[in-house]
């Protein structure tokens, strides 16, 4: 999961911290007590049309069929005091146009949650991806809740492969009193381009975050907190380095049975152009056993979505699988975002994505699928695309293929 810049000498430093204090968790903490090790699996072979012409460019007149497999191993380890989640996926897709062209991308996240004592509780986690179209991903695996934290919004959909990310996080939280507890968290995420592709919007960057919260249970279903946080955007090259402050003031609530609200704003400072913002992170999700449901909204000061440099942003996001009788459900899974770049000013941006299917279960270990995605980015730059695609699935799950206790 390590990703490593050759012109951003700050990146390896930092992925060697998280990735190593990762890597410890999930071994020498599971191995302190009896545990439950489960390892599962799912396959996805996708057939369909799309108007992906090459790596760099398309027609909208023309189609081009393609073929796509997602396969992907998923490992749960649980103890009294800990647990562990691996999931690895692997895509293979080849586009028969004019110029036939084959592209593989990989999607790995790891978390790991323990408790190192009767008031400490440690949570560690990491995402690395190649993939450039994660809604149909996640779509295609029935949808799941969006991790918190920090993400690019930005989706390179067209330039397939020419991008790399990770994201790590941790966490460690401290109880106070039975109803009062401080939160010491840092984050960092990386973003590669190939070097093919224009620096000039496209250059890779370095985003890290520290942050402080003091946290208190009102009732059982209310919590407050006050957090301070301050994160910094470091560009390969033609963007400035940013760094921003915030103090926020949050709101953390039980609405019913597995309905959950949680809101967060306060006043944003960006330092490096002594201006000031602010901050609203808002989301409500509802996960019940045969249903889920997640949507929402964020606004960041001197932040960076993934393309150009630092910016203000608005960023939205939906995403629900209902099902539809005993054996069929629908999924969806929908994200936007507005960018009006610090620098110049001039540098405004928007892009949608989303995709949306049809699934049908086929005895208990098989299903297949109908669907559609759509993506478009457009800014003042020659990078503004259109993608859409429609496809037909057959996948395959085994949740436990494997199970061991010790």
């Amino acid at each position: 999961m390590l990703l490593l810049s050759r012109k951003n000498a700050k990146a390896p430093r930092i992925y060697r911290i998280l990735f190593f204090i990762g890597v410890m968790s999930g071994i020498v903490f599971p191995a302190c007590a009896e545990r439950k090790y489960f390892v599962g699996t799912t396959f996805d072979a996708v057939g369909g049309i799309s108007n992906q012409l090459g790596q760099t460019g398309f027609t909208l007149a023309e189609t081009a069929p393609f073929f796509s497999v997602y396969p992907s191993i998923d490992l749960k380890s649980v103890g009294e005091h800990s647990k562990l989640d691996l999931d690895y996926t692997f895509s293979l897709s080849r586009f028969y146009s004019s110029t036939n062209i084959t592209t593989t991308s990989h999607v790995a996240t790891g978390g790991f949650t323990a408790q190192l004592g009767a008031k400490t509780h440690l949570r560690v986690s990491d995402t690395f991806d190649t993939m450039p179209n994660y809604s149909t991903i996640n779509v295609l695996k029935g949808f799941t809740i969006t991790p918190q934290g920090f993400q690019y919004v930005f989706e390179p959909q067209l330039n397939k492969n020419f991008s790399k990310g990770d994201s790590g996080n941790i966490g460690l939280d401290v109880d106070l009193t039975p109803k009062s507890f401080l939160t010491f968290a840092g984050s960092a995420s990386y973003r590669h381009y190939d070097s093919t592709v224009s620096h000039s919007y496209f250059p890779d960057q370095l985003r890290v975050e520290g942050s402080l919260e003091f946290s208190h249970k009102h009732s059982t279903r209310t919590i407050w907190s006050l957090k301070y946080k301050a994160w910094q955007n470091d560009y390969e090259d033609n963007f400035p380095t940013t760094r921003s402050h915030a103090a926020t003031l949050g709101l953390s609530r039980v609405l019913s049975p597995g309905l959950n609200l949680t809101l967060e704003a306060g006043p944003a400072y960006v330092e490096t152009a002594s201006y000031v913002s602010y901050v609203v992170n808002a989301n409500i999700s509802k996960q019940l056993k045969t249903s889920r449901f997640d949507a929402g909204y964020s606004h960041n000061a001197g932040d960076s979505t993934g393309i150009g440099g630092a910016s203000e942003s608005h960023q939205g996001r939906l995403g629900f699988l209902q099902p539809l009788g005993r054996t069929t459900s629908i999924s969806f899974q929908a994200s936007a975002f507005r960018q009006s770049q610090m620098e110049t000013g001039a540098y405004s941006y928007w892009g949608a994505s989303g995709s949306a299917g049809l699934a049908q279960k086929l005895g208990e270990y098989f299903v297949t699928s109908i669907g559609a995605s759509y993506t478009t980015n457009i800014g003042n730059s020659v990078n503004n695309y259109l993608y859409k695609s429609a496809y037909v699935s057959v996948g395959y799950r085994l949740p436990d293929f494997w199970r061991i206790e010790r």
